[in-house]
C-alpha cells in the first residue's frame, strides 16, 4: 500500500463509518506555495471518465475471455517435444531424474494476456496462483507431489511440462477477485503491471471492501468531496463543485473518494518513477480552493505507450494508432455561473518520459476557485488504450524564499571501502578531491560501520534506521515493508522535497525505495543519461520552491565490473592474460578460478585490486565536481552532505573477491563523511558509528524530532552514549563491536551450508582480523556472546509473518545479474 494510501484511511474510514454525528462546518481550504494537490486526493472529484475506452471488439473480446473461466487439457493434448531443458536449479529442486520427460500443447486460449491471475489445477490439486509479470514471459507452476514443473514459453505459445511421467487431465483459467472484476479494473491493472507500480485498485480496496466505480462517459454527475486531510469533516457537494447539489458528503463521500485513489499509485517511465494520478480521457479532476495564495502549478505529464490492438484472439501492444492526450488546467470562480477559465493546455503523444509544464496562476493569487485537471482525447478519438498522467501537481510562490531547514543531500557510494580513500590510509593517491574536501568542510568519522555485507539489507538499515531483524530484509526476495518508514518518508512529512538517484541494481522500487519521493530516478548507470550527479545539480539549481530539498544519490561506479584503468597499476599483465583489459567480476574471477582450474597468482590479484582503486579515482573526481557545484546549485542556502557506502568489497584478503559472505573489516568498515550546515568541520572523531545513526543524526541536523523507536544515536551530539557496532549476514550470522574487539557468531559464508563458528578478534592488536582468541579468552568471549543475543532480543523483527516477496522481471534479473548477483548455482 502507498504511503499516501496510509495517511488516507483515517479520513476515509471517518467518513464511511456511518456513526450518524451532524455534520460539521468545513474548515476553509487554503492552497499555499509548497502544497502538492496529490495530498489533497479525498477532496477531488473525478467527473467523465469513462469505465472505458477500448475498441467495441476487443471489449467484447475481453468480455468473453472472463466469462471462460477455465479450459480443460485432457491427457492426450500433450505431445512429446524432444529432450529435456530445464535449468538445474529447477531440476535439482524437484529431485528430476536424468531421465526425465518434455511434453507441449498449444491451448486454445494463451496464458499471457494481461488478465491479471492465472490458475493451474492438475490431477486435482490446485497449483500456485501467480502474478502475471510483464517483463518475463515465463510462467512456473510446480506440482511438488507428482514431481512436475509447468512452464508457459509466451514465444512459442505452448504450455510445457517436465517430469517423469505423462501429464494427467490439466485445468488452467483466470482467477477473479473475490470482490469480482470489471473490465475497468483489468484496465487498471493493465496499466499498473505495465508501468511497472503498485495495483491501484488493490490499495483503494483496503479502504472498503467494495470496488471502486467510475462515473458514466459524458455524464456532468458531481459527487461531494472529501475534506482536507487530517479532519472528519463533511462538505457538501454544493460547496465542492460549485453546483446546487445538496446532497451531503457524509453519504457519498468514500466511494468518490476511493474512485480518486483508485487512479493513484506509483508510475514508472524509463527508470524514474513518480507518484501520479492515472485517468483515461476524457476526465476532469477538480477541487474547490478557497482561497489560493500560491502563483504556480508545477506538472510533470506523460501519456505511456499502452496501446493496445486486437490480433486473432490475443492483445498485443499497439500505440501507434494513438493521436496523443490533450492535458489542460482551468480554473473558475466559486459560485460563477460562467465557463471554466482554460488557463493552460499541451497535448502530448504516447512515449516513456516524463515532460515538465508549468502553469501560471498569478492572476487568482487571493481569490476562491474551482481548480480542474482536464484530459481529453486526440482528434481521431480513443482509437487505442490512452492513459494520461498527472505528476508533480506542486503549487509554488513567486520568488523563491529561503527554505526554513537545511537542504540535505546523502550520498551512498555503493562497494566503497574506507582502507581505499586517502583520507583512511589507502595506499594510492586515489581520493583527492574528497580528501581535501572533507579536511575543510567535514567531520571524519574513524570507525563506521555498515549494519550488513551487502547492498538490500545495508541500504534498508541506512534508509530505515532500523536493525537488519527489524526490518527483515535478508534475501533478494526480500522488500522493504510500507509500515517501515523511510528517511524520505520522514523528510517529506516534514515538507521537504524528496529526490532520490540510484544505479538501480537492488536500489529500486521493486524493492520498496521509492518509498517517500516525489521523484525517484533509477535508470542503470550505463543508460544513456549522464550519472555522475551532474543531472541532479542541474535540476537543483533549476528548482524554484520554497521548500527544502532531500536528495538521496546512490552510485555504483565503484562496484564490479571493475573496468580496465591502467592509472594505479604497478606491474602490467602479460598480453595473453585472461584478465588484461576485461571488465573484472566475481563471477568472471569464480569462472577462471573454479571451473577452469586456474588460480590467480599475485600479480593478477594485485591487478584486480588496483583497478577497484581506479575505480575509488573516478568516484573521487565525479564526487568533487558535485561537491564543488552544489553551494552555487543550492542558491548558497545553507545544507548538510552525508557521504557513506553501504559495505566494502573483499578484495582477497582471505582469498576472496567481492561482498555478501563475511563480516570482516573489509566489508563493513565504510568510510562515514558529514558536513553539518553549522557547527565544527575539517574534525576526526574515533567514535564508533554504524548505518543503524544515520537516520537519527541526519533528523536531528535538519532540526526534526528523532522516533524514539530507533536504536541509533545522533553522531553529532558529543554527549550521546556509545553503543555497540552489529551487523547481520543472512538469517543466522552477525558480528558485534564493543570496546577493541570483535565478535563473529553464527552460520557465515555464501553457501546455506557454511559451518557454524565463533570467533573473537582484538582490534587493537589485530586490527585486520586474521587471529581468532575466542580460546585465549573464554571470559570476554562469553560477555560478548551474551551482549549479541540482548541486542537480538531487542531488535527482534517488527512485523509478524512473511515479508512480502518481490517478483523480478526479466530485464531485472539481468541487471543484477550483471552486478553479479543471482548467479545460476
Amino acid at each position: 500500500m502507498s504511503r499516501a494510501v496510509l495517511l488516507l484511511l483515517p479520513i476515509l474510514c471517518a467518513l464511511s463509518s456511518g456513526c450518524g454525528d451532524a455534520p460539521k462546518p468545513s474548515p476553509e481550504f487554503v492552497l499555499r506555495p509548497g502544497d502538492s494537490l496529490l495530498h489533497a486526493l479525498p477532496q477531488m472529484q473525478l467527473r467523465e471518465n469513462a469505465r472505458t475506452r477500448l475498441p467495441p471488439p476487443m471489449r467484447a473480446s475481453l468480455d468473453a475471455l472472463m466469462a471462460a473461466r477455465s479450459v480443460t487439457l485432457p491427457p492426450d493434448a500433450w505431445n512429446a517435444s524432444g529432450p529435456l531443458q530445464l535449468p538445474a536449479a529447477f531440476a535439482g529442486r524437484l529431485n528430476l531424474e536424468d531421465g526425465a520427460e518434455r511434453w507441449s500443447c498449444r491451448p486454445e486460449i494463451p496464458l499471457d494476456l494481461p488478465l491479471g491471475m492465472v490458475w493451474v489445477e492438475h490431477d486435482g490439486f490446485r497449483l500456485e496462483r501467480v502474478r502475471r509479470d510483464a517483463g518475463d514471459p515465463q510462467h512456473r507452476w510446480t506440482d511438488r507431489r507428482k514431481q512436475l514443473l509447468f512452464w508457459w514459453d509466451a514465444e512459442s505459445a505452448r504450455l510445457l511440462a517436465f517430469g517423469s511421467s505423462a501429464p494427467l487431465e490439466v485445468r488452467y483459467g483466470f482467477d477473479s477477485r473475490p470482490d469480482g472484476v470489471g473490465l475497468r479494473d483489468f484496465e487498471l491493472d493493465f496499466v499498473a503491471e505495465a508501468a511497472g507500480a503498485a495495483d491501484p485498485s488493490a490499495s483503494a480496496n483496503t479502504v472498503n471492501d467494495t470496488q471502486p466505480t467510475a462515473n458514466a462517459a459524458g455524464t456532468d454527475d458531481t459527487q461531494p468531496t472529501a475534506n482536507a486531510a487530517g479532519t472528519g469533516d463533511t462538505q457538501s457537494a454544493a460547496n465542492a463543485a460549485g453546483t446546487g447539489d445538496t446532497q451531503s458528503a457524509a453519504n457519498s463521500v468514500g466511494d468518490n473518494a476511493r474512485d480518486v485513489l483508485a487512479h493513484f499509485a506509483s508510475r514508472e517511465l524509463s527508470g524514474v518513477t513518480r507518484p501520479a494520478l492515472a485517468v483515461m480521457a476524457p476526465s476532469t479532476l477538480q477541487l474547490r480552493v478557497d482561497r489560493l495564495e500560491a502563483r504556480a502549478l508545477e506538472l510533470q505529464l506523460a501519456v505511456p505507450a499502452l496501446g493496445l490492438a486486437r490480433s486473432g484472439p490475443r492483445l498485443v501492444s499497439d500505440s501507434a494508432a494513438s493521436d496523443g492526450v490533450t492535458f489542460a488546467v482551468e480554473l473558475s470562480a466559486l459560485g460563477a455561473s460562467e465557463p471554466a477559465q482554460r488557463v493552460w493546455s499541451q497535448h502530448l503523444l504516447p512515449g516513456e518520459h516524463w515532460v515538465h509544464a508549468e502553469v501560471d496562476l498569478s492572476e487568482w493569487v487571493g481569490r476562491g476557485c474551482v481548480l480542474r485537471l482536464v484530459t481529453e482525447a486526440g482528434p481521431a478519438g480513443h482509437v487505442a488504450f490512452d492513459y494520461a498522467l498527472w505528476s508533480g501537481l506542486r503549487v509554488r510562490g513567486g520568488v523563491q524564499a529561503a527554505p526554513a531547514r537545511p537542504h540535505v543531500i546523502f550520498i551512498d557510494a555503493d562497494t566503497l571501502r574506507a582502507d581505499r580513500l586517502g583520507l583512511y590510509g589507502a595506499e594510492h593517491d586515489t581520493s583527492p578531491q574528497l580528501d581535501a574536501w572533507a579536511a575543510r568542510e567535514a567531520i571524519v568519522f574513524e570507525h563506521a560501520r555498515s549494519a550488513a555485507d551487502w547492498t538490500l539489507p545495508s541500504t534498508a538499515s541506512m534508509l530505515t534506521g532500523l536493525d537488519v531483524g527489524q526490518h527483515g530484509v535478508i534475501t533478494h526476495e526480500d522488500r522493504l515493508q510500507a509500515e517501515h518508514l523511510t528517511l524520505a518518508e520522514r523528510f517529506a512529512d516534514a515538507g521537504y522535497e524528496t529526490w532520490g538517484r540510484t544505479d538501480s541494481g537492488f536500489v529500486t522500487p521493486t524493492y520498496g525505495f521509492d518509498k517517500g519521493f516525489e521523484v525517484f530516478d533509477a535508470g542503470a548507470r550505463d543508460d544513456d543519461r549522464p550519472r555522475d550527479g551532474s543531472e541532479l545539480l542541474e535540476g537543483l539549481a533549476a528548482r524554484r520552491s520554497e521548500r527544502p530539498v532531500f536528495v538521496f544519490f546512490q552510485t555504483y561506479e565503484v562496484h564490479a565490473p571493475f573496468e580496465h584503468d591502467q592509472r594505479f597499476v604497478s606491474t602490467p599483465l602479460p598480453a595473453d592474460d585472461l584478465l588484461r583489459e576485461k571488465p573484472v567480476t566475481e563471477e568472471f574471477v569464480r569462472d577462471v578460478v573454479r571451473r577452469q582450474g586456474r588460480p590467480l597468482d599475485d600479480a593478477q590479484r594485485r591487478y584486480i585490486s588496483e583497478i577497484y582503486d581506479a575505480g575509488v579515482a573516478r568516484l573521487d573526481a565525479q564526487l568533487g565536481r558535485f561537491l564543488e557545484g552544489l553551494p552555487s546549485a543550492l542558491g548558497e542556502q545553507p545544507y548538510l552532505v552525508l557521504i557513506t557506502s553501504d559495505h566494502g568489497e573483499e578484495l582477497f584478503d582471505r582469498g576472496e573477491l567481492g561482498h555478501g559472505h563475511s563480516l570482516h573489516r573489509e566489508l563493513l568498515h565504510v568510510p562515514l563523511l558529514l558536513r553539518l550546515p553549522a557547527g565544527p568541520r575539517g574534525l576526526r572523531r574515533d567514535t564508533p558509528a554504524s548505518g543503524l545513526d544515520l537516520v537519527p543524526t541526519l533528523l536531528a541536523a535538519a532540526g526534526l524530532p528523532i522516533p524514539e523507536a530507533l536504536s541509533g544515536r545522533v553522531l553529532s551530539s558529543d554527549d550521546a552514549p556509545a553503543l555497540p557496532l552489529v551487523a547481520q549476514h543472512g538469517e543466522q550470522g552477525w558480528a558485534l563491536e564493543w570496546q577493541g574487539f570483535k565478535l563473529l557468531h553464527g552460520r557465515i559464508g555464501q553457501l546455506r551450508s557454511a559451518p557454524e563458528r565463533s570467533a573473537l578478534f582484538d582490534l587493537r592488536a589485530d586490527p585486520k582480523e586474521l587471529v581468532d582468541r575466542a580460546a585465549d579468552d573464554p571470559r570476554r568471549h562469553e560477555a560478548l556472546l551474551e551482549q549479541l543475543e540482548a541486542w537480538r532480543a531487542a531488535h527482534a523483527a517488527l512485523l509478524q509473518g512473511d515479508l512480502e516477496r518481490v517478483t523480478l522481471s526479466a530485464a531485472e534479473r539481468e541487471a543484477l545479474q550483471e552486478l553479479g548477483y543471482l548467479d545460476d548455482g
